[in-house]
């Protein structure tokens, strides 16, 4: 009996030592939790770029394994050789994505315990791409006291003036409106200049964009720039955000000026390294590495260069292979009723007759004065380098249809038709009485002077 009574008293005290150690290594997980959770519980739920978290925590005499998961697709998470573990974000999201990232602590006898956090991704703010419409519907959803990521420009009109300009301090305080965004006005505080602004005048004003108390305004120090180079402003300034080693994803344009040669063009391998600053654009300069070509180059000349812009080792750059050309790239004209309207007008004389010699003159001519119309259909149906002829671009133009479904096509031929509705005569109305009306004394049309001109014959 006694012998029975000593088993069962070893075996209770082994029992009641192994409680022990389990609760020991319970609570030292429970402690190491609490430690994950008191170093990422205030972090910040928004997570636009990558991060890094702790690999592993002490514990009461040994190293806990933490091991991170996330419930999203659209993130991976990878250890690395220094033991912690980096969260790869999508950054160029264009919805907000929301996940839960969840740390697990694990002992060296396999028990484990588990703490999640609710995070998310907010949607990618590329300024650089972005229209400027955009732009502004972006910045309306910025809080009190937020800055979007980079300085930027946008073109508008002046609404009002709510500060004077001050001659004193060389600035002032105008309100404009982009687009057809009416109820979403920018204040460009204190801008720069100004002192002949007035209600109702289209400015491009670059500067960085920030909720001041509920007014979304450019900051102080703002200032006007040249319309042509908004969005090379805008990929400029956008990129001087990369981090060292990141690079935009996708391709990217900026027409500027050569302010520096560093590596003069080599025959040996058809390159050049230059860099340009976008005019009106101070401390934004870009290095166009081994740019390919450029022998003709040099300092002064202004270029447009394509290809992927980076960060590297603190220089924003085109990556190498680059290419550029002279110049900037030509502004596409956009064909509406009005503009087409303004062209027919320049086509009739002040008596409002219908002027043969001013379309003669804006069709394509040979060296010995003959009308030209191969080079007039080559000019069309020429593609650039993107395989899109001028003809293409134009009917493109005309096709695409507005939030209405309306045509820019539809404008047009209501302008040239006019409207049965409304009994409106059409601006074409005018331009073909004038064609192909003969005079009082039965003399040819101006129509059929135009055959003539362009398929000659002999009598």
């Amino acid at each position: 009996m006694k012998k029975i009574f000593a088993l069962l008293l070893a075996l209770c005290m082994v029992l009641s030592v192994c409680s022990f150690a389990l609760a020991d290594e319970t609570q030292a997980l429970k402690d190491a939790r609490s430690y994950i959770n008191l170093m990422y519980k205030n972090k910040p739920a928004s997570t636009p770029k990558d991060y890094e978290l702790v690999g592993s925590v002490p514990g009461d005499g040994e190293t806990y394994i933490v091991e991170w998961t996330t419930d999203s697709e659209t993130i991976t998470v990878t250890r690395e050789e220094s033991g912690m573990v980096k969260i790869d974000v999508d950054e160029n999201n264009t919805k907000e994505v929301a996940y839960k990232l969840t740390a697990t602590v694990k002992d060296a006898a396999g028990n484990e315990s588990s703490i999640s956090f609710d995070r998310f991704v907010p949607a990618a703010i590329n300024l650089d791409v972005m229209t400027e419409e955009e732009i502004v519907a972006v910045a309306y959803t910025l809080e009190d006291g937020a800055t979007l990521p980079a300085p930027t420009a946008l073109t508008g009109t002046i609404v009002a003036i709510p500060s004077a300009y001050s001659e004193q301090y060389d600035n002032i305080t105008v309100n404009i409106q982009v687009g057809d965004l009416a109820d979403m006005p920018i204040q460009c505080y204190r801008l720069v200049g100004g002192s002949s602004l007035q209600e109702g005048d289209e400015i491009t004003v670059f500067g960085a964009i920030k909720n001041y108390k509920g007014t979304i305004e450019f900051d102080k120090g703002c200032y006007i720039i040249d319309p042509a180079y908004a969005q090379s402003v805008r990929t400029a300034a956008f990129a001087y955000t990369l981090e060292d080693g990141a690079a935009l994803s996708h391709e990217s344009t900026i027409t500027g000026i050569i302010t520096a040669i560093p590596s003069a063009y080599s025959a040996d391998y058809g390159n050049i390294t230059v860099n340009i600053d976008v005019p009106g654009l101070d401390g934004y300069t870009v290095q166009c590495y081994r740019l390919a070509g450029g022998e003709d180059l040099a300092e002064g000349d202004e270029i447009t260069v394509t290809g992927t812009i980076k960060n590297y080792k603190g220089t924003i750059e085109f990556d190498k292979g680059c290419t550029y050309v002279k110049g900037a790239p030509a502004a596409e004209a956009e064909l509406t009723a009005e503009n087409l309207e303004t062209l027919l007008g320049s086509l009739t004389d002040e008596s409002g007759e219908f002027d043969l010699n001013g379309l003669m003159s804006m069709i394509p001519a040979d060296e010995n004065g003959e009308i030209d119309l191969n080079g007039l259909f080559n000019g069309l149906l020429a593609t650039d380098e993107n395989g899109e002829s001028q003809l293409g671009t134009m009917l493109n133009g005309l096709l695409a249809t507005d939030e209405n479904g309306e045509s820019q096509l539809d404008s047009i031929l209501n302008g040239l038709f006019g409207s049965e509705e409304n009994g409106t005569e059409g601006s074409l109305d005018g331009l073909l009485n004038s064609l192909f009306s003969s005079e009082e004394g039965g003399d040819a049309s101006s129509f059929g002077d135009l055959l003539n001109g362009l398929f000659g014959g002999n009598e």
